[in-house]
């Protein structure tokens, strides 16, 4: 399958977020934001619970990936309704996209995006990790993350006591929409934060340590996804803005 792997540029997000901030676009209480509220607070705590689990487990990305979800809540962002098909049966998932622009290994300007998708009400009873740092990109083994053209993708259902790891298929996640600047991030001139709005399209096959046995295809049509795009304006690189009101919030990547 060929890949598509766009050139991104910081210098250009940071011409089009200063280019945001002057015109007159939207403001925060569109409807891709929303003020602090109980429930977005409660979201939040429960992404942070799914990465302190991460955590205990050994998996340091998911973790990451479920902080940044619980920080995008907190900045502002409003989770989007989604429809995603689970070994045949089409089901409704609340998303949330969070993207970090950063210098790669190599120098190159990347976007990592981490796509955090859930079903349940008071706590996810399913949840759906994504992650990629390409418009297109696939899945395949774990020790090949590292590769850009990669995609990331983990599901678990803690009721049936299942958890399984994308290994084939592929991830679009492209950044439709740059919008209006967080509403509730903390005045700290390191950092810039847009809220957004991704296209994302699935299509993977996730099993447990590729086994065919346990092989299920999880897949979405093309939809719209909420979320925020946060970048250092100082030239350095990691790190995270804090959302205000808010509880501290890890710095690392």
């Amino acid at each position: 399958m060929r890949t598509q792997t766009r050139p991104f540029s910081l210098l250009a997000l940071g011409v089009a977020v200063a280019l945001t901030a002057c015109a007159d676009l939207p403001t925060a209480s569109n409807d891709n934001s929303m003020p602090p509220t109980t429930e977005s607070e409660t979201l939040a705590l429960s992404l942070d619970e799914l990465a302190g689990d991460a955590a205990l487990l050994g998996d340091p990305e998911a973790a990451s990936d479920f902080h940044d979800g619980a920080l995008a809540l907190r900045l502002g962002a409003v989770p989007s309704e989604i429809g995603v098909t689970v070994a045949g049966e089409e089901l409704r998932f609340r998303a949330i996209v969070t993207a970090i622009a950063m210098r790669g290994p190599d120098g190159a300007d990347v976007m990592r995006r981490s796509i955090v998708a859930w079903r349940g009400v008071d706590r996810p009873e399913q949840v759906l990790r994504l992650a990629a740092r390409a418009d297109e990109a696939v899945f395949g083994p774990r020790d090949a993350s590292a590769d850009p053209a990669r995609a990331i993708g983990t599901f678990a259902d803690f009721a049936r006591h299942v958890r399984l790891r994308a290994t084939d298929g592929s991830l679009a996640s492209r950044l439709e929409t740059l919008g209006s600047v967080c509403p509730n991030g903390a005045d700290d001139p390191r950092f810039a934060c847009n809220l957004a709005r991704f296209e994302m399209r699935l299509d993977g096959l996730f099993d447990t340590t590729n086994d065919p046995s346990t092989r299920v295809r999880i897949s979405s049509e093309e939809t719209g996804v909420s979320g925020v795009v946060i970048h250092r304006t100082d030239g350095g690189s990691g790190g995270r803005p804090t959302a205000t009101p808010a509880r501290p919030q890890p710095t690392g990547i």
